[in-house]
């Protein structure tokens, strides 16, 4: 399996060995059935808890490496991630949010951390199980440096580093929140204009929606002087 991760590390793969259990986050007995389905055949075993409160409580009994959320990220979800992303508990736990609705820049602020992926919902669970296991390519990589800040940034500069100029302008905005009438008027362009740079950004970062592009590049030394600039936006 060769892929793009959200670090930017390409041609990473992860065996069954290097996986612990997975631990499915999902009130509806479809999605967590299909994916521990897919997980299982993989090689990868499933636990699945229906609300964050079971799945603080499994968290507590057993050690998982990863953490798939088909729940939405609010009130007993934002303190979940929390929770397993605090600095005190070290980065030990790698993370897939699956099809929560908040604009880009809020996701991306919030998901930054953990070895986060986002995907939308629906997803197909074979390429769930993909992208975990590039985000566990991103927590061994994290386990083995010490330094979750310093394998984020790295990787978000590599990825940055493939856009051209006017693509890494628009990017910039994208992951600001901004939508692309307001970076086509900001940049005095037209809004096809943007659409065809955003077109390539998704392309070469190897994804299909804002929020992915947010995710990836917020960490970007290249894109820290723009931030708050731009967080206006939209």
């Amino acid at each position: 399996m060769s892929t793009t991760s959200l670090n930017g590390a390409t041609d990473l793969r992860v065996g069954p060995q290097c996986l612990g259990p997975v631990l499915v986050v999902a009130d509806d007995a479809r999605v967590s059935g299909s994916q521990r389905a897919a997980l299982t055949s993989a090689g990868h075993p499933a636990l699945i808890a229906t609300t964050f409160l079971a799945a603080r409580h499994m968290l507590g009994a057993r050690t998982v490496d990863a953490v798939v959320i088909n729940l939405p990220l609010e009130g007993d979800g934002l303190t979940f991630l929390e929770l397993i992303g605090s600095p005190r508990a070290g980065v030990d736990i790698a993370v897939v949010v699956v099809g929560c609705a908040k604009d880009p820049a809020t996701m991306a602020s919030t998901l930054a951390r953990n070895g986060v992926d986002y995907m939308r919902s629906p997803c197909e669970p074979v390429d769930l199980v993909a992208r975990l296991e590039v985000a566990l390519c991103w927590l061994q990589a994290v386990r083995e440096t010490g330094s979750a800040a310093h394998v984020r940034r790295a990787g978000a500069e590599a990825l940055y580093s493939r856009l051209t100029p006017a693509e890494a302008s628009v990017a910039a905005r994208v992951a600001a929140g901004a939508t692309n009438r307001a970076i086509a008027s900001e940049l005095f362009v037209t809004v096809k204009s943007v659409e065809f740079h955003l077109a390539n950004i998704f392309r070469k970062l190897g994804t299909t929606n804002r929020t992915q592009v947010a995710v990836m590049l917020l960490a970007a030394p290249q894109l820290q002087g723009h931030a708050s600039s731009f967080s206006g936006s939209g």
